[in-house]
């Protein structure tokens, strides 16, 4: 039973899920820019990242004057942090029993190894870092330190920051039964000068992705683009 129900729960958090985009109030500002600006009229206005998150996954947070840190939020790190804490338990209460029978807890022990070892891979997944430098204007991810970093990009090289929002579609199943959930989740996207553009954070908190968007505008110097 145990092993069933880490198993559904893992299997329903790594389901992918469909998205369309949604469509944006008429917005007379953002369509002036795209008239006037041939950068703006070769970005894609789709969403960048199919996917997203019903919730605000991440917290844009001041580590000191000179560097900023878009950290997990508390639920980013409590659901991954639940498979880890009851497979590891579940492991080591088993191991720790006495007069343990090899073939009664053989299934339970693997399913509990599973469990923290997928909780495991979600947290790095889910908690990985994106960094911002304000001294040296250069933004990455992937690691604290830049110079280990999968993405790095100076800020002169971005052009704009581009918001735009997707409904996505979550399928799940219960007792036979299959439901569907629909909800919209935000990108931030950072546009360059050649038109191309890359995902920074894609959540569901339309208001908290609009304040970020206006901070790191003032910071980076460029303009916010606002399709939501």
């Amino acid at each position: 039973m145990f092993g069933r129900i880490i198993f559904k729960a893992i299997s329903e958090a790594m389901k992918p899920q469909t998205g369309s985009v949604v469509p944006s109030p008429k917005n007379e500002a953002l369509e002036a820019v795209i008239n006037d600006d041939p950068i703006a009229q070769r970005v894609d206005w789709g969403p960048c990242k199919r996917g997203g998150s019903s919730y605000k996954t991440r917290v844009l947070t001041e580590i000191d004057q000179n560097h900023l840190e878009y950290k997990s939020s508390f639920i980013s790190k409590l659901f991954p942090g639940i498979f880890m804490f009851q497979g590891g338990s579940a492991v080591i209460a088993l191991l720790l029993m006495p007069n343990l029978v090899a073939g009664d807890t053989i299934f339970p022990i693997i399913f509990g190894s599973f469990a923290f070892v997928m909780g495991y891979f979600l947290w790095t997944r889910m908690n990985y870092p994106i960094m911002f430098d304000l001294l040296d204007r250069v933004y990455w991810t992937g690691s604290k330190d830049p110079r280990s970093s999968k993405v790095k990009v100076e800020f002169d090289d971005i052009y704009a920051i581009q918001l735009v929002s997707e409904l996505v579609t979550q399928k799940s199943r219960s007792r036979g039964h299959t439901s569907y959930r629909r909800f919209r989740s935000v990108e931030l996207n950072f546009i360059f000068k050649d038109g191309e553009r890359i995902n920074v954070i894609d959540h569901g908190d339309l208001k908290v992705i609009r304040e970020d968007a206006q901070r790191l505008s003032k910071l980076i110097g460029i303009p916010v683009w606002d399709a939501v």
